[in-house]
Formats: C-alpha cells, sequence, structure tokens
C-alpha cells in the first residue's frame, strides 16, 4: 500500500496511454495518498470511497476511522481503474488464445494498444522496471467509454467492479455499525459522470453523485 511510483505520460513503444482525466500527480504513494483524500473529504458518520488507479473506502463514526481498500494489485485492486484496465488485456488475450473473431469492445481494446498485442504488452510489464500499473490503469479509458456506449462485455466487467466496490463499503458500514450513511465519492473515476458511476448510484439509491462537503487537501 505504500507502493511508490510516478503518475506521468509514458509509452510502449508508439503506444502512449493517458489518464481517464488527462491529469497527472507526479510521485504518488499508493493507497496512503488515496486514504488522505478520502478522509479530508469525508466528515463524521459519512462513508468516502475513492476510485482512480486504485480503491479505498473510508468509514467515520464518532470521530473515529476505518478504511478498507482493494488490497493493491498484486491482490487485484478490484474495482480500480487498474483492475478495469486489467480485465480488458486479459479479455484481449483470451480472444487472441481462442483465435475468435474481436468482439467490438476488443477491437476497441485492441486499437487502444495501436497494433501491440495484448502478449506483448505482457512481457514488457515483466521485464520493465518501471511499475506498469499506471500504464494498466488507463486502460480503463477503453472500459468506460465502451460501457458509456452500452457495450454488453465492457458493462459486465463495470457491473463486476460496482459490486466490489459495494462489498467495500459494506464491511465498513458493518464494521462501524452506521445506519444507511451518506456516501461522498472521490477519485476521478467515481466523480466522473460514466456508466461505473451511473451504476453506482443506483445501487446506493442516489440520484446523483455526492459532493464532498469539503474538497480533499490530497489527490
Amino acid at each position: 500500500p505504500d507502493d511508490q511510483f510516478i503518475d506521468q505520460p509514458t509509452s510502449v513503444g508508439d503506444w502512449a496511454p493517458k489518464n481517464y482525466d488527462e491529469k497527472y500527480f507526479g510521485n504518488v504513494q499508493g493507497v496512503a495518498r488515496q486514504i488522505d483524500a478520502v478522509q479530508a473529504a469525508t466528515v463524521d458518520s459519512n462513508i468516502g470511497v475513492s476510485v482512480g488507479g486504485g480503491v479505498v473506502a473510508i468509514g467515520g463514526m464518532n470521530g473515529k476511522y476505518s478504511h478498507r481498500d482493494g488490497l493493491g494489485n498484486t491482490f487485484g485492486d478490484e474495482g480500480s481503474g487498474f483492475w478495469l484496465g486489467l480485465q480488458a488485456l486479459k479479455t484481449l488475450i483470451d480472444y487472441q488464445d481462442a483465435d475468435k473473431p474481436y468482439s467490438p469492445f476488443v477491437q476497441q481494446v485492441d486499437i487502444y494498444l495501436k497494433a501491440h498485442d495484448a502478449k506483448h504488452l505482457v512481457e514488457w510489464v515483466y521485464v520493465n522496471q518501471t511499475n506498469p500499473v499506471p500504464v494498466i490503469a488507463r486502460v480503463a479509458e477503453v472500459v468506460l467509454n465502451c460501457a458509456n456506449n452500452g457495450d454488453s462485455e465492457a458493462l459486465d466487467i463495470v457491473r463486476e467492479a460496482v459490486s466490489a466496490i459495494v462489498k467495500l463499503e459494506n464491511m465498513l458500514v458493518n464494521r462501524l455499525k452506521l445506519d444507511k450513511p451518506p456516501t461522498i465519492f472521490a477519485g476521478g473515476i467515481l466523480t466522473s459522470d460514466n456508466a461505473m458511476s451511473r451504476l453506482f448510484i443506483q445501487e446506493l439509491g442516489l440520484s446523483e453523485i455526492p459532493q464532498a462537503k469539503y474538497e480533499p487537501v490530497i489527490g
């Protein structure tokens, strides 16, 4: 959770992926940075959920806080931008291994990679010394764009991501014994209007993206 990486423009050959919101934050200290951002945006008896490259939830009760996160990319970080991108790459590999004609979603993943097949990217991930997490997380843009357009494969990935985030939040609610607490969104994916944020809103029974009472001091 304390791993550091440099969030900056990068490229693999002629493929130059971008962050979902096209912003870069330089030196980032993993989940610890996200926790600071969500906690700063969360007031007492609230749940704050941040989904960007990673995922973390903070719960507050009587001046005390508890958090749950996606356990980092090693354990999957389900629901995060990294996880969304990883599912897109896995889907591309599955189609290639089965010699199946590309679906519209897989075509978009392939186009985004600019003819670098997923196996090439996997090789790059394991031999390159640069942290691959932010690179993979940027592929989430393809998943979200396709889901926004109603693509069934992309929507399946988004639904699974939302299910993981809801589970994360419910763990905090039960741990802190909160009774239907308000939820505050943070992170580029949840605070943007897209298929994932809309589905999460539906799961929570909300009509719009909830806004933090105070701006995060970090993140």
